[in-house]
């Protein structure tokens, strides 16, 4: 497949902030000769990845010296004049040398570079979030007025080499309700003698790739060997699902097995900080197992909603304060017991299980209390009855059983305990986070009642990420999956990573546009292609024939330079 100047010029657009970003960071003397623009090693891993699903050195150096146009390589700095006159082509140990410079400079993961300062490492560390975030602005547009809502997921991306031996998936102990603290993995690690060889013989400095666990792809858990994304993917209001595509705005890169949350976090300040509002964020049930206090609470600090899916140790009642509180919610003391566990839907639900579950949660939230206050970043919330909110009847609410007859809503039988519960005998009443239970139960508070209609509308935006992901790693588009680069350490593996992610942001950004004609008119990737009849662009010169077209099109370059 030829690269056309269009492919060209949609590549170059993108990597051009991040290559001066990256080659200020490399840059560590004003003197001396200037060497090539790391800018060629960004546009090739996009050109390759964009046409050839790979980002390999070979790839890379065959697409910028075979199938970019002279032109265009002359443009790049592919192909330069010496002093001597004599033209230089890149050449593969150019690319190499590349990969460690980038390396040296902002390699930042304490295994790799354990001399390095606290605030060297920092700086490294936000220089490369700074590339890749210029990598990713290059293809967004502005959002349509008043959207502010994400989802947020993680993926694995395997390491080009195997674990070593020994080594062993160990969970965060920082969460001590997560499932993954007594979870054992489906394949434990597995030695590669061969891959750890090769990769002792070519590295300079040990791998940051860790061991984690992820879904498998019939099911299941499997470890891996890699590293952890967490990505930020925009989504489109509940009643105009095509209002925008459904690009990356940033992600992060982890070493597979690492606590996720402060660096997540931070990028979800990163992004507040530049501008780019949040007001919902949904994730998925991975991210509810996270402490009260190490998420919710920092969310709500923040502004941020979360809208999240219950697992089953999020399930039954919790007593508090004479009320009875399940899925995040505060219902009355004399709710049904057998409505405390409503199990969640698999993706595999029949109609007749959706059906059921739709009936369950429908019935609970008869008796749910009416939110009055939204749960703030102080732990403290507000209810009111249910029977003063109009979805039950109560003898201790005078009126209230009449209403619920006449309109078939359930009536509640008190038992006649003493001193009732304040839920009973006031018009609100305050919740105050102070346990640990009552920490766990609420961190799964969201605007939407769990499991309602309305839940499950604002819930299902999540395949928003699932899709992006799906686009990154599908054979037919991006492609990227093990194999697809052989870099190692966080500094190319997330270049490679946002190189993808860019990549794929400029397919749906297009595809959208092609489908709904809504995107700017002056955005430099939504630009029409020039007609491409050919695998070079040739000269007057080279199409009659007098000079083979390869030399030709040198020769007319290096006259007019």
């Amino acid at each position: 497949m030829s690269v056309t100047h269009d492919d060209y010029r949609r590549a170059r657009h993108i990597a051009e902030e991040a290559g001066k970003l990256l080659a200020a960071a490399l840059r560590t003397s004003p003197r001396g000769r200037p060497s090539r623009s790391p800018g060629i090693l960004l546009t090739g891993m996009l050109l390759a990845l964009d046409t050839r699903g790979m980002a390999t050195i070979t790839c890379i150096h065959d697409i910028l010296t075979r199938e970019l146009s002279l032109e265009d390589q002359w443009d790049l700095g592919v192909r330069t004049a010496g002093t001597d006159g004599q033209v230089r082509v890149l050449s593969r140990a150019d690319l190499y040398n590349m990969t460690r410079r980038i390396t040296d400079r902002l390699d930042h993961a304490p295994i790799r570079t354990p001399d390095l300062s606290d605030g060297e490492r920092d700086i490294r560390r936000v220089r490369l979030h700074e590339i890749t975030q210029a990598l990713i602005d290059a293809t967004l547009m502005p959002r349509p007025e008043g959207s502010a809502d994400f989802a947020v997921d993680g993926t694995a991306a395997w390491a080009f080499a195997k674990g070593l031996p020994g080594a062993a998936y160990t969970p965060s102990d920082l969460d001590t309700h997560e499932e993954d603290l007594n979870a054992t993995p489906d394949v434990p690690p597995q030695r590669d003698r061969a891959c750890e060889e090769s990769t002792s013989a070519r590295a300079h400095r040990p791998t940051d790739a860790g061991w984690g666990v992820k879904t498998a792809k019939l099911g299941g858990r499997e470890t891996y060997f890699g590293y952890d994304v967490q990505a930020v993917v925009r989504v489109s209001p509940r009643k105009a699902p095509d209002l925008e595509p459904a690009l990356l705005q940033s992600l992060t890169v982890l070493p597979a097995g690492w606590d996720f949350v402060e660096p997540l976090l931070q990028l979800l300040d990163r992004m507040t900080g530049g501008g780019v509002p949040i007001h919902r964020l949904i994730v998925d049930r991975h991210y509810s197992y996270k402490r009260y206090d190490r998420w919710v609470s920092e969310l709500l600090q923040r502004g941020i909603r979360q809208v999240v899916d219950l697992h089953s140790t999020d399930q039954g009642f919790l007593d508090w304060d004479g009320g009875l509180v399940a899925a995040g919610w505060l219902h009355c003391p004399h709710t049904p017991a057998h409505l405390g566990s409503i199990p969640a839907l698999g993706p595999l639900a029949t109609a007749d299980e959706r059906r059921q579950f739709a009936l369950r949660i429908a019935e609970r939230q008869a008796y749910a209390a009416q939110r009055v206050d939204r749960l703030d970043a102080t732990g403290r919330i507000r209810f009111r009855c249910p029977a003063l909110n109009g979805t039950v009847g109560c003898p201790l609410r005078p009126g209230t059983e009449a209403a619920a007859l006449e309109h078939g809503l359930p009536i509640v039988t008190p038992t006649g305990e003493s001193p009732l519960p304040r839920l009973c005998t006031q018009n609100t009443v305050q919740l105050h986070i102070t346990t640990a239970a009552q920490a766990r139960a609420m961190k799964v508070h969201q605007e939407h009642y769990w499991g309602s209609p309305d839940w499950i509308k604002d819930y299902a935006r999540r395949t928003f990420v699932e899709g992006f992901f799906g686009v990154v790693k599908s054979a037919s588009a991006t492609g990227h999956r093990r194999g697809t680069h052989q870099f190692d350490g966080l500094p190319l593996v997330t270049l490679v990573i946002a190189c993808a992610a860019a990549v794929t942001n400029m397919r749906l950004l297009r595809s959208w546009h092609e489908r709904t004609g809504r995107g700017p008119a002056d955005h430099p990737l939504l630009q029409p292609d020039r007609p491409f009849h050919g695998f070079k662009d040739l000269t007057a010169i080279a199409q009659s024939g007098k000079l083979d077209p390869v030399i030709g099109r040198d020769e007319e370059i290096r006259r007019v330079m």
